[in-house]
């Protein structure tokens, strides 16, 4: 059987040729969802298609959509919690003509200018029709440049219906780009051309007028329409100019501009001199060649020097290759004097004498290529005929940028009477890699991530692109396969050659480099080195010239190295001995420690170490260094107010990745360390590892919601490390105190935080002593014992402030005990000091920049602010908080940060403003966040928010009031006076 979907225009779906009747329109949309893009989650259809729904709802009508398409038909399997389109069956797409427009007759391509998915009904799903307005412009950009490429066939086509069926693209092209000056001036000069000349002015005026009343720009291109009236022709189409922008490698904008450098000078015997700078691989060579090609077509004689490493210890050996070729007499050794010292001035003449032309017409170019590994003598020859005026000269020059200023020092061409261009290659961007990705292998069915992937191999280097990009027969990419790996084959690394060159000592400065993480302190490489700096020094200026380093100066003085291209160092890494690498290895591990000795600790520091100890093969040190930047991890990602310096908080930034990142290391370290055990056995060191791994593991489960399981492994670990020192018992006792709070459980949060102060008295352990103390303020508010807590948290501010004294500063642990202040103030029922200390929070947090924390700090003065009737302010208050939320990474740590409160407040708010459909979202989320953690606080305040919109008297529509209030104000308070009983600040 044989399946079709169709895209463009009304979508269906059909077998054999028979349109398939699907129940209902989400059904289709969801069968053509899968063939589009193969594979999804389960959640991301849900959201996909019914984003307004709860996920409990979501998932129930994907189950019903599954089960009625596969009734009709059965190509789509599951797998897991993904569903797809069997890989063994093969469903044409209309969408795939768009790559064989240059073979389509106009009537099988009127389809393409059908929109994607076009139906009215799919504008009205607000989370698809985000993904469906990214295809309609992906595959909208397909069809330009299908349109594009058949343009630049059939203008050139030789005959008069292959030039009418160009202009026909153009026209198409116009409609699809109304704003594209190009595109629309390439139209009316082919008007023009075809003698339609009031079509062009038509066009002309059209496009001008569009511009400046849609835009406010003004166009020349009406400038097109007096010249229709006088002319039928004109002189050089631009549409090859403008078909080649699509395709980067060509540098067709460089090229021209040497051209027009060269060729059209200002006076007929000005002497020129063009640069070509960039990095290896950048392109330089093959610009070099399309424009000495393109002027030797011209009549133009170009002389070639081309420089190599390999002969840098060789005098004169570019200028001796380039006469050898034109048949001169080598200049011989006269006297006493060497060839070296002597015959440079002869061989500078003889160049000359080839550059100097008896005939005026006839143009001569000396191009130099690769400067940056010229030799000392060649350099006075260059010098020689730079500064020679008696014959006009024109050169091109090419090399690495570091040579430049070199190159301008020692040739003072600035004082000569010379014109120069320079012109510097860069590395292509994401877009120009993905264009000529799909110029080089348009058999490809390129994504995003191949994209991506291409890009991040290559970081837009041309040579690499090649490279990456040549087809092998090993590697077979097809469009029905799943893989979305990028194709890759082995092939020989550019530098590799370049490093093994390279003199003994600037070899191993750069493997130290490729050992150290980048980027690396000049201190660091001195340090691996056993080197002062004035020796590390001179490597550098000889490493530097060779193009395979960069240099920039760090804030606190330093100054940081690095490679020009990733590949130079997995060349060192793989020319590099065993025995040399072990040694760095090592000695790499000792500096980075000693920096932690120094006080820089931080989550870089031990992702260097653990990254150190697994090129060395250390495995039970990576574990320990990596298990080391996962706790410091998990205090800034998944802790609201962590025990933390304000040196550790600047360079522990919280990112939208954190919470996959927490549960992936802590997967991927349980496996290696069971591995470790098994294979090594359970040594104490091992022990440690598995003690600290049960507690973040028992934390990730607190913070996911699994309290019951967290509670069995957080006690687990606290028994084990009763046995061991304090700091470990300290450790599991915190997060048991998390814990409680997250459940509201004042029962289970003063036994821990009570044993946690006694243990870190005892022991003098300062930090987690503070936090100790405010553990316990909590579980005295929430039992009712208000001075008891005003004592505590007085002495855990008095404790950071002494701290600060003697060592960094602790800024959030002070604005945590400000911010329990507030719940001590409301315990009291004084709402006005409850907002000051919220709010204070808030400024002391900002005029640092530090926001962990502010987000509850908002929520909670959002929720006095409405207890004071002060609704404006509140809003206010709360759309600040929304816009930190925006900001998280998921629903369950916005929760964390205000949002479990905030969203309820939200409703209250948005429904007071007679916002229904906004204060229906709002309750809907934060009623989901009550139900996913159980929390008596969270519940306690959304119960008063209805309760509140309920007393305040305002005119509820039915319907909001049966599905979001069903219950009525007297429930909702007695809810909330049972609920806040356990939190105690809530009233």
């Amino acid at each position: 059987m044989k399946y079709r979907a169709q895209f463009l225009g009304d979508p269906a779906f059909f077998a054999d040729h028979e349109e398939i009747p699907f129940p209902f329109l989400k059904a289709r949309i969801l069968a053509l969802l899968l063939v589009e893009e193969g594979a999804m989650h389960r959640d991301r259809i849900g959201s996909l298609l019914w984003g307004d729904k709860t996920t409990e709802a979501a998932r129930r009508n994907l189950s019903n959509a599954l089960s009625s398409i596969r009734n009709l038909t059965p190509i789509f399997i599951s797998s897991g919690r993904s569903i797809g389109v069997d890989p063994k069956i093969k469903v044409a797409r209309d969408v795939d003509l768009l790559r064989e427009m240059d073979s389509l007759s106009w009537e099988e391509m009127e389809r393409f200018f059908h929109p994607y998915l076009n139906l009215p009904e799919l504008d009205d799903w607000p989370v698809f029709d985000e993904w469906l307005q990214e295809r309609r412009e992906s595959y909208r950009k397909l069809l330009v440049e299908g349109l594009r490429n058949r343009a630049g066939l059939k203008l050139y086509g030789g005959t008069d219906e292959s030039f009418q069926d160009g202009v026909r693209c153009f026209e198409k092209l116009a409609e699809l780009e109304p704003y594209d000056e190009d595109i629309n001036g390439e139209l009316a000069r082919l008007y023009i051309k075809a003698d339609r000349k009031v079509d062009a002015v038509r066009v002309a005026r059209a496009f001008s007028r569009r511009i400046e009343e849609d835009l406010g720009i003004a166009s020349a291109l009406e400038e097109i329409a007096p010249s229709a009236k006088r002319s039928h022709k004109v002189k050089g189409s631009t549409i090859r100019k403008n078909l080649a922008e699509d395709n980067p490698l060509l540098r067709n904008e460089e090229v021209l501009k040497l051209l027009e450098f060269f060729c059209c000078p200002n006076g007929e015997s000005q002497s020129l001199c063009g640069f070509i700078w960039g990095e290896e691989g950048i392109g330089k060579g093959a610009l070099i060649k399309e424009v000495t090609t393109r002027l030797g077509k011209n009549g133009w004689t170009c002389l070639p020097v081309r420089c190599y490493q390999e002969e840098m210890a060789r005098p004169m050996a570019p200028f001796l290759h380039l006469l050898r070729r034109l048949g001169c007499s080598l200049p011989q050794k006269e006297g006493s004097l060497s060839p070296t010292e002597l015959s440079y001035f002869r061989v500078a003449e003889l160049v000359l004498e080839h550059l100097a032309s008896e005939d005026p017409k006839a143009q001569r170019l000396l191009f130099v290529e690769n400067l940056q590994w010229m030799d000392n003598a060649s350099w006075m020859i260059l010098e020689s005929i730079l500064w020679n005026e008696s014959v006009p000269r024109k050169l091109l020059i090419s090399g690495y940028e570091e040579v430049r200023p070199t190159f301008m020092l020692r040739t003072e061409i600035a004082g000569e009477p010379i014109e120069t261009l320079e012109i510097r290659l860069e590395r292509f961007n994401l877009e120009q890699t993905s264009q000529i990705c799909r110029r080089l292998r348009p058999e490809l069915a390129w994504t995003e991530q191949r994209l991506a992937e291409i890009y991040s191999q290559t970081q837009g280097n041309p040579f690499f692109i090649r490279q990456v990009l040549t087809p092998i027969q090993e590697m077979e990419t097809t469009e029905q396969e799943e893989d979305t790996s990028t194709p890759r084959r082995l092939y020989p690394n550019l530098y590799t050659a370049r490093i093994q060159l390279l003199d003994d000592e600037d070899r191993l400065f750069l493997e130290g480099l490729a050992i150290l993480p980048i980027p690396a302190a000049l201190s660091q490489i001195t340090a691996l080195l056993d080197l002062s700096p004035l020796s590390v020094s001179s490597m550098l200026n000889r490493v530097q010239l060779q193009g395979l380093i960069r240099e920039h100066p760090d804030e606190e003085g330093d100054v940081l190295y690095y490679f020009a291209h990733p590949k130079i160092r997995e060349a060192l890494l793989e020319g590099m001995s065993p025995t040399r690498q072990a040694a760095l290895i090592d000695k790499g591990i000792a500096v980075l420690g000693g920096l932690l000795q120094e006080g820089r600790e931080n989550r870089l520091h031990f992702a260097n170490l653990a990254a150190l100890c697994h090129e060395g093969g250390l495995h039970d040190r990576e574990l320990y260094w990596r298990l080391r930047e996962l706790k410091l991890h998990f205090k800034v990602a998944h802790e609201v107010f962590p025990s933390l310096s304000d040196q550790e908080l600047a360079l522990c930034v919280p990112v939208a990745e954190d919470t996959g990142y927490t549960e992936y290391s802590i997967t991927e370290m349980r496996s290696l360390l069971d591995k470790q055990i098994r294979r090594l056995g359970c040594d104490p060191e091992r022990s440690a590892l598995e003690r600290n791994l049960l507690v973040l593991e028992g934390g990730y489960l607190w913070w996911s919601g699994r309290y019951d399981d967290a509670d069995q492994l957080l006690r687990e670990a606290y028994r084990r490390a009763r046995r061991n020192g304090a700091a470990e018992q300290s450790e599991a006792l915190l997060q048991l105190c998390y814990l409680a709070i997250q459940t509201d459980d004042a029962a289970r949060l003063f036994p821990c935080a009570r044993e946690m102060y006694r243990l870190c008295l005892t022991h003098r352990l300062y930090v987690p002593l503070g936090g100790a103390m405010r553990f316990l303020a909590i579980a005295q508010i929430m039992e009712g014992r208000l001075d008891a807590a005003s004592r505590l948290l007085q002495m855990s501010t008095k404790l950071f402030e002494k701290l600060e004294e003697e060592g960094p500063g602790y800024t959030l642990p002070l604005i945590a005990a400000e911010h329990f202040r507030g719940d001590l103030a409301m315990a009291r029922d004084d709402v006005e000091s409850a907002l000051a200390l919220y709010r204070r929070c808030v400024q002391m947090g900002e005029s640092l920049g530090i926001h962990r924390g502010m987000g509850l700090s908002l929520a909670k003065a959002g929720y006095c602010l409405c207890h004071l009737d002060r609704c404006d302010e509140a809003e206010e208050t709360l759309r600040r908080l929304e816009a930190f939320y925006l900001l998280l990474n998921s629903e369950r740590d916005g929760g964390l940060q205000g949002g479990g409160i905030a969203f309820s407040l939200m409703g209250l708010v948005a429904g007071l403003k007679d916002d229904w459909d906004r204060s229906r979202k709002h309750f809907t989320l934060a009623e989901k966040l009550v139900t996913q953690t159980r929390r008596p606080t969270w519940g306690a305040i959304l119960c008063w928010a209805k309760a509140e919109l309920v007393r305040r008297g305002v005119a509820i529509p039915g319907e909001f009031a049966s599905s979001v209030l069903a219950e009525g104000e007297k429930c909702y308070r007695e809810k909330m006076h049972r609920m806040s009983s356990k939190v105690g600040w809530i009233h």
